[in-house]
């Protein structure tokens, strides 16, 4: 089916739906959907910039890419559509830096969204309907980096599991997301 080391294999919840991406300077991007029990691989036409993470939808419709050109990509499966947001960086509100490293699909309460990790610790959910960003807070500094190796929604959609090599942190996006809503008024104490 396809040349090269693995850079991402991601499957989805029903386990009929694997998205895979290889590594180096072409990369093949596929599909593999079973049929029965046999799997049937499906290339994936990529000439945008290299993909540096991804993952596929829990029902195997869609699949997410972070890019290295600082961009997500939401790739609807049935259509071959490609739904992408800005380059995050330019955004002007909220501020969000650093190459991607790990991104992933929200579930239950967050259906609809993206989440994004940066070098730079910044933590981002991006909902790709809307083009709206959140920026929740950092996980780490550039100072102390963490090397994220699983980086998921839980299941309900109540938060998000980060882990490297050593530690794992539930990270709690509704808290989160409660926490900035209440800073969104003026100032006006000064």
């Amino acid at each position: 089916y396809i040349s090269g080391p693995l850079e991402i294999l991601s499957q989805s919840e029903n386990g009929t739906d694997v998205v895979l991406v290889t590594s180096g300077a072409s990369q093949t991007v596929g599909r593999c959907k079973r049929n029965g029990s046999a799997w049937m691989f499906h290339p994936i036409p990529w000439s945008v910039a290299p993909i540096l993470d991804g993952c596929i939808s829990s029902d195997g419709s869609q699949a997410l890419f972070a890019l290295q050109d600082r961009r997500l990509v939401v790739m609807v499966f049935a259509t071959g559509d490609v739904v992408s947001s800005p380059h995050y960086e330019t955004i002007i509100e909220p501020q969000i830096r650093g190459a991607p490293m790990k991104c992933t699909f929200g579930r239950g309460c967050w259906q609809g969204w993206a989440f994004l990790a940066t070098r730079v610790g910044h933590l981002v959910a991006w909902n790709w309907q809307t083009g709206q960003f959140k920026r929740f807070e950092d996980f780490c500094t550039i100072q102390a980096p963490l090397n994220l190796c699983m980086f998921e929604s839980t299941m309900d959609g109540s938060g998000l599991l980060l882990a490297d090599s050593i530690q794992a942190v539930l990270f709690d996006c509704k808290a989160e997301s409660d926490k900035t809503r209440k800073n969104n008024g003026p100032v006006t104490a000064c």
